[in-house]
């Protein structure tokens, strides 16, 4: 007579053969796959699982990996402007006229950063302002950080007469690279009121100042259309994004 055998692998490794014996004989114990012992270490590869089973990394990459995840994260962070020495830019703009430089150069001093933890300063660079401000160019400056994005975010209050209905643009542009991004937007609500206006950017070699890049940072520019308006820039924030670590 035979004994019929069912094949199967379970979870943890464990075989049985598919066959038949004959009655009374017993099949030699299965030997477990290579691939499925566990491992940490072989000739200074660390095994890392994947869908497929494991796969070999250097120690160093491992190191390497580690390294770049903790300066993703000590590159992120905001910080928040309010003005300088308490001033704030304020403009009265006329419909259709040049536009004029949205700058701090009218303030002396330093700058007006919002305390912890509204600001937290990216680690990778000296929480100063030179560096997020350069009142000498009349520019805006990224953290150095080459490819990371930024948000800038702008509040504004603003007055015009009750029923004009102007439009406020705002100009960001990097005189080197000639990249240029404007925003728009519409007034048409009331006689005084509040704006919130988001900008992003990348920072790259053109746009960060020495010793990373070359830039001088971002100059930023006010007009309006239609009708008149009269602004002030209550704060600005720079936002950091962590950076993609692999």
């Amino acid at each position: 007579s035979v004994v019929h055998l069912a094949g199967s692998e379970n979870i943890s490794g464990t075989k049985t053969f598919t066959g038949s014996l004959p009655r009374g004989q017993i099949a030699a114990a299965p030997t477990l796959d290579a691939e499925l012992t566990p491992k940490k270490f072989v000739d200074d590869k660390f095994l890392y699982p994947d869908a497929q089973g494991y796969y070999p990394a250097s120690v160093t990459d491992l190191y390497n990996a580690v390294d770049n995840i903790g300066k993703s994260l000590t590159s992120l962070g905001q910080v928040k402007m309010n003005g300088r020495g308490g001033f704030k830019p304020n403009y009265a703009l006329i419909a259709d006229d040049p536009e004029v430089s949205l700058d701090y150069t009218g303030g002396t001093g330093a700058m007006d950063i919002s305390a912890s933890p509204t600001t937290t300063w990216p680690k990778t660079n000296p929480a100063t302002d030179a560096y997020i401000v350069d009142h000498v160019n009349k520019t805006v400056i990224e953290n150095a950080v080459l490819g990371q994005v930024h948000t800038w975010r702008f509040i504004f209050t603003y007055t015009k007469a009750v029923n004009d209905k102007p439009t406020l643009l705002l100009r960001l542009y990097n005189i080197l690279s000639s990249f240029s991004l404007t925003k728009e937007t519409y007034v048409d609500k009331g006689s005084s009121g509040s704006l919130v206006i988001d900008m992003i950017t990348i920072a790259d070699g053109d746009s960060i100042p020495a010793p990373v890049g070359t830039g001088i940072g971002y100059h930023l520019m006010l007009s309006c259309t239609e009708e008149d308006i009269t602004v002030t820039l209550e704060s600005l924030t720079r936002i950091s994004y962590a950076v993609q670590p692999f």
